[in-house]
């Protein structure tokens, strides 16, 4: 399993990026006003790109795409016409865009839809005249076009996004519903938060794991109680995702929730209730933990081990501390 405290770092250093970069991109089009676009519509290559959009090949359609993309803010102009795309579920194999990876956590060699691509490359260029149009495509009839929307609104940083996503969680298509939980959690807004509580009921495990992972993010006090509900959904994934979101809020109600986790059948939920302890530091995690040093599965000893390191460390009794792990426990 992965370093917990690196993953958590990585995940906020990310979230971070995401809002300062379009954060700029809506303040450098706002300071120029409407002159970035006309400018964009004379630039030849945009334009190439933009003709290339209505191409035959699919091939050649997410290249322009693509190079689009790599254009950000310059290419506005193209705006309109990748939104047409939103609803393309033409797949095509994920390329490397100017020799980097794509966007967020997108993988390259993998299979994905024109539609996808259409909604990073929206993302990428950032323009705020791109939010109405996206919002919009949110009330058609194509369910794949309104899911690549709900994705596209949740990571544009711009605050017209979030009563629209708050709506989409209404969406009858549960992949919309799972896009639109998924970027409320990117809004850092107090709005979000009942909506979000409401989803966790959600009967798709996909939709409610995306809430639930959006109330971690979010950090509002109102989330504690339903996120300890959740340690006792159906579905594992979800229990886990929820001991993860308790670690990050940190809060003392969930102390005893999660060290009941600990007891859980799923050494995933086990290993994420270990990582949430460790952050949360109290001491009446010291038992159960040292119990955990010797369960079945290797992640939960390695994570019960890191936790009690840490809350030793913060209790300022490292001196003398010896935490060892058995290695002839069977592992699952």
């Amino acid at each position: 399993m992965k370093n917990p405290v690196i993953m958590s770092a990585l995940l906020f250093f990310l979230l971070g990026a995401v809002q300062i970069i379009s954060q700029k991109q809506i303040v450098r089009a706002q300071g120029q006003g409407a002159q970035p676009v006309r400018q964009s519509a004379q630039d030849s290559d945009v334009q190439a790109e933009i003709q290339k959009l209505s191409s035959q090949s699919a091939t050649e359609r997410e290249q322009a795409t693509c190079a689009l993309g790599e254009m950000r803010g310059r290419a506005a102009s193209a705006i309109p016409a990748l939104i047409k795309m939103l609803g393309d579920a033409t797949e095509v194999m994920r390329i490397n865009c100017g020799g980097r990876e794509r966007y967020g956590n997108a993988n390259v060699n993998e299979r994905t839809t024109l539609g996808e691509e259409a909604a990073i490359t929206l993302v990428k260029i950032g323009a705020p005249e791109a939010v109405e149009p996206v919002i919009a495509v949110l009330g058609e009839e194509n369910a794949r076009a309104r899911a690549n929307a709900a994705w596209a609104l949740g990571v544009l940083s711009d605050e017209r996004t979030v009563e629209p996503l708050i709506s989409a969680m209404r969406d009858a298509d549960a992949v919309v519903r799972k896009n639109a939980a998924w970027g409320l959690g990117l809004k850092r807004d107090g709005r979000v938060v009942e909506p979000l509580i409401v989803a966790m009921g959600d009967s798709e495990v996909e939709v409610r794991n995306n809430a639930v992972w959006s109330l971690g993010i979010v950090g509002d006090e109102r989330s504690v109680e339903p996120l300890v509900s959740a340690l006792r959904d159906g579905d594992w994934k979800v229990r886990s995702q929820a001991a993860w979101s308790l670690g990050l809020r940190g809060d003392e109600r969930a102390v005893e929730p999660l060290i009941n986790a600990l007891r859980d059948n799923e050494p995933g939920v086990r290993t994420q209730a270990a990582w949430a302890l460790g952050l949360r530091g109290d001491s009446r995690a010291v038992a159960p933990l040292t119990t955990a040093l010797r369960d079945g599965s290797a992640d939960v000893r390695h994570n019960a081990a890191w936790a009690l390191r840490l809350i030793k460390m913060k209790s300022g009794r490292m001196s003398g501390m010896n935490i060892r792990i058995d290695p002839n426990i069977r592992v699952n």
